[in-house]
């Protein structure tokens, strides 16, 4: 199941809805609320680097390190915005418990698993490498049972996609 916001005005609802500055007229962010804003999935993470993102900020900077943003600047933030589909997060636990080919269990990651984790495509591949091999039984197959699936579920939850 999917949501889809790219048609909804998502930053003026935003400003509509924050908090501002006694002067009614800007928003404050911290440091630390820009980068909870890229890692939850506001951004687009994987056209817009972490950095790129912070920069975006940088000409409202002020003196005390919070960033100070009006209404224009917060609208055109907007650019760096996600807007495909919002999927919701993988439950390993579901995993159907069995015996997997090498091919039936890589299709499982590429649709399923390394698109909820944020990790990249050579870590989930050095993650697996690792998994199929503690699980793969003498006829060459990968069991995947609750310890695996715990190892998966472990795996999504200390690197989840923003997505």
């Amino acid at each position: 199941m999917t949501l889809e916001l790219s048609q909804f005005d998502v930053m003026a609802y935003l400003w509509e809805t924050l908090d501002k500055t006694p002067d009614g007229a800007h928003i404050q962010y911290t440091i630390s609320d820009i980068d909870m804003l890229w890692h939850m999935g506001f951004v687009d993470t994987e056209r817009v680097s972490i950095e790129t993102w912070r920069t975006a900020f940088e000409s409202h900077r002020q003196p005390n390190g919070m960033f100070l943003i009006g209404h224009e600047a917060f609208l055109d933030l907007d650019q760096y915005r996600y807007k495909g589909e919002i999927h919701i997060p993988f439950d390993a636990m579901l995993i159907n418990e069995g015996r997997y080919t090498d091919t039936g269990l890589q299709e499982l990651i590429d649709l399923s698993i390394a698109p909820s984790c944020s990790l990249s495509l050579q870590q989930v591949d050095a993650f697996f490498t690792s998994l199929k091999k503690d699980f793969r039984d003498p006829q060459g197959l990968i069991v995947v049972g609750k310890e695996a699936k715990q190892r998966i579920k472990k795996l999504l939850e200390d690197s989840p996609s923003p997505l």
